[in-house]
């Protein structure tokens, strides 16, 4: 009981933490890349956090670049409770493929903009922020990919700066983020249907948190996979004498298939 009401109390300050601007964590950007030549394509929808769209392509084996934007440009109609924001990054890694089994690390940084408003009571405005920020990640994500069901833990370090107004001053304060993620995928290459689901923690003591945050990611979304070198070709192989149906269709079914 302790734990469920220490869990909720947390969630709870990451929304109101602060006397800043809201910090939205963009979805997973997780492609799974298992060679050179791939290009990724990802859109996601979560209600709090807006739309994602993320790309990511491999020039050549092991290297692998991805980029993104994320949006929210919608908030309610009398305006007491809003949080707008506009964000895009690139970022850039390598991938380590073995069997179906994945391995994949990234760097990068992008810059947004954010408004976030929420009001308390007839005493006044308790949170109130808009303004420009940077923010530089690393990520690394290991699961595994085939062609029909792609599956992958990620962990995401993020360090983020705002330059702010809070309705009084302009300010700049910082804050580093932990933001776990859990991804799923399935369907048939190259089409996908994806769910993410995740938590965002701040890795210092709330209480010193100087940004407000959404805590909590849960996303649904279609991805998208094209092999631009061709290399999800398979040879066929030579007939077996032993085998009526020319040898290589009983014995490579289930690869065509994974």
């Amino acid at each position: 009981m302790r734990s469920a009401s220490w869990l909720l109390s947390v969630l709870c300050l990451g929304l109101l933490a602060g006397c800043g601007p809201i910090y939205v964590a963009p979805s997973a950007n997780a492609p799974l890349f298992g060679s050179g030549g791939e290009l990724h394509g990802q859109l996601q929808y979560e209600s709090l956090s807006g739309l994602d769209l993320h790309g990511a392509f491999s020039p050549i084996n092991h290297l692998g670049l991805q980029a993104g934007v994320s949006f929210l440009p919608w908030f309610d109609e009398d305006e007491s409770n809003r949080n707008r924001y506009y964000y895009g990054e690139v970022g850039a890694g390598a991938y380590f493929p073995f069997g179906i089994g994945r391995f994949e690390i990234f760097a990068g940084g992008g810059y947004g903009k954010s408004w976030g408003k929420l009001e308390s009571d007839e005493s006044g405005t308790r949170y109130y922020g808009d303004g420009n920020y940077g923010r530089a990640y690393v990520q690394a994500d290991i699961g595994l990919s085939t062609k029909i069901v792609d599956f992958c833990l990620m962990s995401r370090w993020a360090w983020v700066s705002f330059d702010f107004y809070d309705g009084t001053d302009n300010r700049r304060v910082q804050d580093p983020f932990i933001e776990e993620f859990l991804v799923f995928r399935v369907g048939h290459d190259p089409v996908k249907f994806e769910m993410q689901g995740g938590f965002v923690w701040a890795s210092r003591p709330v209480q010193y948190v100087q940004v407000g945050w959404i805590p909590w990611h849960i996303s649904i979304g279609v991805h998208v996979k094209f092999d631009l070198w061709g290399n999800d070709t398979e040879e066929e192989a030579p007939p077996s004498d032993n085998d009526s149906d020319g040898g290589w269709k009983s014995q490579n079914i289930a690869s065509r298939l994974w």
